[in-house]
């Protein structure tokens, strides 16, 4: 037993302890982009809404995203980040 235990021993001091530092700041690196992920999906969320909201008050659904900005509640957004398909008014984040 203690010729399988050695190996483990011998490879666990081998590790260099992390740098807390570092791995705070990539924690918040990560939690950023996380936090990020998260806004542009409920971005996505208001655009569909504003996307209905067009379409119950004109029959259609708009051209382009830039028809409905005015429904948005954050009229500044960057639409660039979305594709838009006009014949069935579906949005996604572009990845």
């Amino acid at each position: 037993m203690l010729i399988v235990l050695f190996p483990v021993f011998f490879v666990a001091c081998d590790e260099k302890p992390k740098n807390p530092i570092a791995v705070h700041g990539d924690r918040m690196i990560d939690a950023y982009h996380r936090s990020q992920d998260l806004r542009d999906e409920a971005n996505v969320d208001a655009i569909k809404k504003a996307i209905q909201a067009h379409r119950a008050g004109n029959d259609k659904f708009p051209q382009d995203l830039e028809e409905i900005k005015p429904l948005l509640s954050a009229p500044d957004l960057d639409l660039s980040k979305y594709t838009y398909n006009s014949s069935d008014g579906s949005v996604a984040i572009k990845k």
